[in-house]
């Protein structure tokens, strides 16, 4: 065996197919909601309707619009008996998930319920991280003692990022007029969901102009009627650095609830591009030398060099540890460990006796 100090040398050893990062943007897979009118608000059994998640990696957001507003004359209105601020939702599935956060307020409230300023209204949301794809799967949403009226929407997303708390934030807003709104940071681009609850008596609720409607129920049957809609839910595209005001219009000036979040898109590593060059201690390049590439998750890959010594790798994750060797006839090489960042430089191989 030739007993020359051997080095592999990568004279262009790592280079971005893209700088930086990937941006997947948020988009809406499949929304669905359901809503139930029950006088007195006591539920014996959960509220269900089913959703479609089309592929893996989605985030589920399922928002509630409860509303109390019927006193124990139907012929009435009033509001009898407030809604709980410690929230109604006693439990919420997806079919066998049921790992659902609530989605904690950004004011530093320990309460995740946003109510109206007479206790009528309220609304909650919950999320579900990489809900299992599936047609037509079960959402049931227990509230055995929420208000007469709830309506209740679901918006799975593809590219979202859900692993940020800042992700999780719901901004509360509530008052008495006719026109509620919510201002919601986007310190990032992504989209903007938000979730209002609002007296029966409010007769209508008309989203923003820029707001696209996701869901818009009454619980009333049949449904929907011309008005009295008491539950909705909508989105909006947000711009890093800036922020979205989410605007509704009710018909008649009351009490409403109304919260928003922010949903950042996921930003994927951007492929890179590993390239090299085989060189003999003389300084020439080494052809038809075989240089096999392990990456993070065991997938192997490898490549000859050419005439000149050199070989490549393309579409590789950045972030990753990857095992690069070399095999010569004529010289071994000890192998390396490398984790890929954009703008590094790789150690060279030494020859091994």
């Amino acid at each position: 065996m030739f007993s020359y100090s051997i080095k592999l040398s990568f004279i262009i050893l790592l280079t971005l197919a893209s700088f930086g990062q990937i941006r997947a943007a948020v988009t809406v897979d499949t929304t669905s909601s359901t809503a139930d009118f029950t006088l007195g608000g006591v539920r014996a059994n959960p509220i269900t309707f089913t959703h479609t998640i089309s592929g893996a990696g989605e985030v589920l957001y399922v928002g509630v619009s409860n509303n109390r507003t019927l006193t124990a004359n139907p012929t009435q209105f009033g509001c009898p008996v407030s809604l709980p601020a410690t929230g109604t939702v006693t439990a919420i599935s997806y079919g066998s998930q049921t790992n659902f956060e609530p989605l904690t307020r950004q004011d530093n409230n320990l309460l995740d319920t946003i109510v109206s300023p007479n206790g009528c209204a309220s609304v909650e949301v919950f999320r579900l991280k990489n809900p299992t794809p599936g047609i037509n799967v079960t959402i049931s949403v227990s509230i055995p003692t929420g208000g007469d009226y709830v309506v209740i929407g679901a918006v799975s997303f593809i590219g979202a990022d859900s692993s940020t708390p800042a992700a999780g934030a719901l901004v509360p807003a509530s008052g008495s007029s006719a026109s509620p709104a919510v201002t919601v940071s986007t310190p990032f681009n992504g989209l903007v969901l938000d979730t209002i609850a609002a007296e029966f008596n409010s007769l209508s609720i008309i989203e923003g102009e820029d707001q696209t409607r996701r869901w818009r129920l009454s619980g009333e049957t049949p449904d929907p009627p011309p008005t009295d809609y008491v539950g909705a839910g909508s989105t909006e595209p947000g711009v890093a650095g800036s922020s979205v005001v989410m605007s509704w219009t009710l018909n008649a000036s009351g009490n409403w609830a109304l919260g928003g979040t922010f949903i950042k898109e996921l930003l994927l590593a951007a492929p890179v591009s590993v390239r090299g060059r085989v060189m003999s201690p003389f300084g020439r390049g080494l052809g038809r030398v075989r240089v096999r590439l392990t990456e993070a998750d065991g997938t192997v890959r490898t490549a000859l060099t050419n005439s000149f010594g050199y070989y490549h790798f393309e579409d590789l994750s950045s972030g990753q540890t990857v095992t690069l060797e070399a095999f010569s006839k004529q010289f071994k090489f000890a192998p390396q460990f490398i984790t890929v960042n954009e703008d590094m430089l790789l150690p060279q191989f030494a020859h091994q006796e």
